[in-house]
């Protein structure tokens, strides 16, 4: 989601890879269904392998030079969850948390463990309580509470650079909810959310995805 997000204007191409890389697991998953040779042309089942030659290898856990820089506000069971996916993923994650949280995932990373049993250990994450310092990033993932955001939305535009996303992960209705709505409620603050405008002042609503 996070590299649609960025890729902004060829946001098509890359729903497009997505939905042929779900196809050829199709074909693959029907073929160990059947137990059959895929009847595929030559040169079609050359790109199949060479599309999953690397599709199952574990991460680098190494953060490239293309690698997305991410923050992550909150590092509950969604925020720690969608971080660490994508830290795992290979990109530059950084979580804004603080006391206990920040201490335990800048010594031991961020797991994740599986409804199987599994355990997934992230340990490239960052971990950080200065917006500032951490700078700005490709996307803003904004995790707490609804209730908790108004503590932080003023930090939050430290992490702006000229072309930063925001994602809110929040339940229930988002405070930018009614920009470009539409009708006599456009551009009306949802006030039970956001009371005093201090969210909405501090993260424009046109940033968010």
């Amino acid at each position: 989601i996070a590299r649609m997000i960025a890729i902004g204007a060829d946001l098509d191409r890359a729903l497009g890879l997505a939905i042929e890389v779900e196809s050829l697991a199709e074909i693959c998953w029907r073929a160990m269904q059947v137990g059959e040779p895929v009847p595929l042309p030559d040169d079609e089942m050359d790109r199949v392998v060479a599309k999953f030659a690397t599709y199952g290898q574990p991460p680098s856990h190494s953060t490239s030079r293309n690698a997305m820089k991410i923050a992550v506000v909150g590092a509950g069971a969604i925020g720690g969850f969608i971080g660490t996916r994508l830290a795992l993923a290979g990109e530059d994650v950084t979580f804004m948390v603080r006391g206990a949280n920040l201490d335990a995932i800048r010594a031991n990373g961020f797991k994740l463990v599986m409804n199987d049993g599994t355990e997934h250990v992230a340990r490239n994450v960052k971990a950080s309580n200065d917006y500032a310092a951490t700078g700005p990033q490709d996307v803003v993932i904004l995790a707490t509470k609804a209730h908790q955001l108004e503590a932080v939305a003023g930090s939050v535009p430290k992490l702006f650079g000229p072309d930063t996303a925001v994602v809110t992960m929040q339940n229930g209705i988002p405070y930018w909810y009614f920009h470009r709505h539409g009708g006599a409620l456009a551009g009306t603050r949802v006030r039970s959310v956001d009371p005093t405008g201090a969210i909405g002042g501090s993260i424009p609503a046109e940033r968010v995805i």
